[in-house]
């Protein structure tokens, strides 16, 4: 008998351990992209979520959702933002499952990106588009009072509060609530452990692993494409590198079908900024899709979500903002072009030929304008 309960007790364990279904495991809000920015502008919002094999053929049936507190009541919930899976900045795989993460922008202002996920007593729901749909989970943040969503995907659920320890009471000792802090600006987020129990912790690397997921480690900053006369630019970059053995860069005519056009060597291991850049020469005239794997020395690989352009005889000119590093990249702009960069009074304060980037870490902060191919274009230097 004693043998047959354990056994009991085991299976009941192993089998909530397996059946870890579609999670919320990460949450960053209050992000304040730089404190000395105007207006304490909130960026690099996201939300990560965990799918168990299989995963969807559909990348629409999943959304998720952010629920702001209706005003007047605090029990009331409607819908501010919804997304799905199409929507994802970034992916990794683990032997049993996937991870996709979801940045949420509302708008910007001068080239930044501002956050879509509401700072206060506000919620995130993830669900599953059915009949009828199917909430896997609904958090409330900042508050230990649920609210009920009365609109969306989510029509009729009740949140949960973050907490330390979801088996206890809200607001009791070991279960205080788990919540950003808008002063440690974008280097934290609120993290789960798949069983509702949450923390804050450094956004780098997941504090409480669901499982050993040997993540790819790499972290994409950024992935762009560009036209120029004869040929798309692919401009990509990492923050940090272990173990990397090389990128894979893709094409096709149809986002379906893809073709390998190169691969470019890693760096290995660098803690620091890396950059990358490949030219596919002649692709004609349409729409063309590219797409990076990245692969690591024992095999693990990450595939970066789908880029699309459209080549046609006449394109403007854009300038991209990377402002992390006061660098700007010019869209549709051959290599070797020369521009000049004008302040407001009309000063010519710097030129040269462009080189896949444009530094003005060495300009005053102001407003300027970038003249190159006849074109003129207004960045903001902070």
């Amino acid at each position: 008998m004693r043998i047959l309960m354990t056994a009991l007790i085991c299976l009941s364990f192993c089998m909530m351990v397996l059946s870890q279904g579609p999670l919320i495991t990460e949450i960053s809000y209050d992000n304040n992209y730089d404190q000395a920015l105007p207006f304490g502008i909130d960026s690099i919002e996201y939300v990560e979520i965990y799918l168990p094999n299989p995963q969807p053929v559909d990348l629409t049936s999943f959304k998720i959702v952010s629920y702001n507190e209706v005003s007047g009541t605090s029990t009331d919930a409607e819908v501010a933002f919804v997304k799905d899976l199409e929507d994802t900045l970034r992916t990794w795989n683990t032997p049993n499952g996937k991870y996709y993460v979801i940045e949420f922008v509302d708008s910007s202002f001068f080239g930044f990106p501002i956050g879509g996920i509401r700072d206060g007593d506000d919620g995130i729901a993830l669900v599953e588009i059915a009949s009828p749909n199917i909430v896997h989970q609904f958090w409330r943040y900042e508050t230990c009072t649920d609210f009920t969503a009365i609109d969306g995907p989510a029509l009729g659920a009740v949140s949960s509060p973050l907490t330390s320890d979801a088996s206890q009471t809200c607001g009791t000792s070991g279960a205080s609530l788990v919540q950003m802090n808008s002063a440690l600006s974008t280097s934290r987020s609120l993290q789960q452990n798949g069983f509702g129990d949450w923390v804050l912790a450094e956004n780098s690397a997941r504090a409480i692993p669901l499982e050993n997921p040997q993540n790819v480690p790499v972290d994409m900053m950024y992935f762009n494409i560009q036209n120029q006369s004869d040929q798309v630019t692919l401009n990509w970059a990492t923050a940090q590198e272990f173990d990397n053995d090389y990128f894979v860069v893709y094409h096709s005519r149809n986002a379906k079908d893809f073709n390998e056009l190169t691969r470019v060597d890693g760096k290995g291991n660098n803690s620091g900024k890396s950059k990358y850049s490949y030219q596919h020469r002649n692709p004609g005239l349409g729409i063309h899709y590219y797409k990076i794997r990245q692969v690591d020395f024992n095999g693990n690989y990450e595939d970066y979500p789908i880029k699309s352009i459209e080549r046609l005889d006449h394109v403007d000119v854009k300038a991209l903002p990377v402002m992390i590093y006061n660098e700007f990249q010019l869209i549709n702009v051959e290599i070797g072009t020369a521009y000049q960069i004008y302040n407001m009074n009309g000063q010519l304060v710097k030129n040269g030929a462009y080189n896949h980037w444009i530094n003005i870490s060495d300009l005053s902060s102001g407003i300027y304008s970038i003249v190159v191919k006849g074109q003129n274009i207004r960045i903001v230097k902070w």
